[in-house]
């Protein structure tokens, strides 16, 4: 006895959308994004071992993205560390970097007015476009920056104002040259954007944990602010300050960390400020 095994195929009538061929022109693209990638990788690999890394120490795989960013806004890989900085989650530019990528296409950067409570700077394009911005204290204090920088805006507020100033013109007038890229000193003075979830059931009421379920009340942990200790540092005003700041940021982080590799770098950004003032201050006396 013999059994068989009846197969019953059926034709489906439906229209098969064609494949549009990749042209020729975005396949080479890609192959020399591949290839800057792979070179930009092997730089990083090795820089990334030292210091010049700034925030992308022991970090490749990020500082090979930056270097290929830097790239297009013409920074050298060697530069990367002290160009490009992340800021609440946000790949920033240093000011300096900023504004001297404006410089080095022609715009003219000009400090109309400087003091502590004012100041306005005026950028003008190679084609004669103007645009002047002005910020004050008052204007610093209704968008919430000064409380949320209230050391560095007694110690250097017209630093902190000249800063605005320069993040607002080059958004808005040399957005092509940097990248669309924001100004590290003008994020810094924003307020990270914190968020809470809380679960909720089906009746609309936040379910119990294990600890409430039991009855056991649990008591609220201690917590430390990592911005607000980066903040000491880069406000230190002695070198003796910026020494206990540092320390007390390394107690809460662990090497290795992303929270250790900006304590470091900021220590190490604020200390190059205060020994540029030492400098300055002895050659004032002298």
């Amino acid at each position: 006895m013999s059994t068989e095994i009846q197969t019953t195929t059926h034709d489906v009538d439906h229209e098969v959308e064609p494949i549009t061929p990749v042209s020729p022109g975005v396949l080479e693209g890609l192959q020399q994004q591949a290839k800057a990638w792979s070179y930009a990788a092997q730089i990083a690999e090795q820089m990334a071992r030292t210091d010049f890394a700034g925030p992308f120490k022991g970090k490749p795989g990020d500082m090979a993205a930056a270097i290929l960013k830097g790239a297009e806004l013409g920074i050298p890989a060697a530069s990367i560390g002290k160009s490009i900085y992340v800021v609440h989650g946000t790949p920033s530019l240093y000011g300096k970097t900023a504004l001297s990528i404006a410089l080095r296409n022609g715009y003219i950067a000009e400090t109309i007015e400087d003091t502590p409570k004012a100041v306005t700077v005026r950028m003008t394009s190679p084609k004669g476009q103007k645009m002047e911005v002005r910020y004050t204290i008052e204007r610093a204090t209704q968008e919430g920056l000064v409380k949320g920088n209230k050391a560095q805006y007694e110690s250097r507020p017209s630093k902190m104002l000249y800063w605005k100033c320069i993040g607002e013109l080059t958004d808005r007038m040399i957005p092509h040259l940097i990248g669309g890229m924001p100004l590290k000193e003008d994020v810094e003075q924003s307020e990270p954007v914190k968020a809470t979830a809380q679960r909720l059931d089906r009746r609309g009421q936040a379910k119990p944990t294990l600890s409430q379920a039991l009855g056991i009340e649990k008591k609220p942990e201690a917590t430390t602010d990592i911005d607000n200790l980066l903040q000491a540092i880069r406000t230190a005003e002695t070198i003796e300050a910026l020494y206990e700041a540092t320390n007390a940021a390394k107690d809460f982080t662990k090497d290795g960390t992303d929270e250790f590799e900006q304590v470091k770098l900021a220590y190490l950004d604020r200390k190059n400020e205060l020994d540029d003032l030492a400098e300055q201050e002895t050659g004032d006396v002298a």
